[in-house]
């Protein structure tokens, strides 16, 4: 799999994560937490391992970044090893914006402020 397929995936957790919980028993709350838990330590596998960090934004496109960024804002992903994604993203800024269009660029920017990245 590629960086494009990786950044879909992490893209659809973080919109998965949008869905309003289901009100119900607490086993399925329980069910629920479980579940949130499992995925933000999957998104954050891909984004605080330096070399998967590396060669998402190496190879990833500019939207491949930005929904990966994104992502780690709508998880809330913003801890010290969460700055390797974002420190490889501020080294190759320049080909992300001159790559990307308004959408991305904002998202990403959204994401850096959302997660008080320098």
């Amino acid at each position: 799999m590629g960086a494009r397929g990786v950044a879909i995936i992490i893209h659809a957790i973080g919109k998965l994560q949008q869905l309003p919980s289901q009100t119900g028993n607490n086993t399925n709350n329980i069910a629920a937490t479980s579940s949130r838990i499992r995925t933000r330590m999957l998104v954050r596998v891909c984004v605080t391992n330096k070399e998967n960090a590396k060669w998402l934004v190496r190879y990833g496109n500019s939207q491949d970044i930005s929904n990966i960024a994104w992502s780690c804002a709508k998880l809330g992903i913003m801890d010290k090893e969460s700055e390797i994604f974002f420190s490889e993203v501020g080294k190759r800024s320049k080909r992300i914006v001159t790559k990307g269009n308004s959408q991305t660029i904002a998202n990403t920017v959204w994401a850096c402020a959302k997660l008080q990245m320098d």
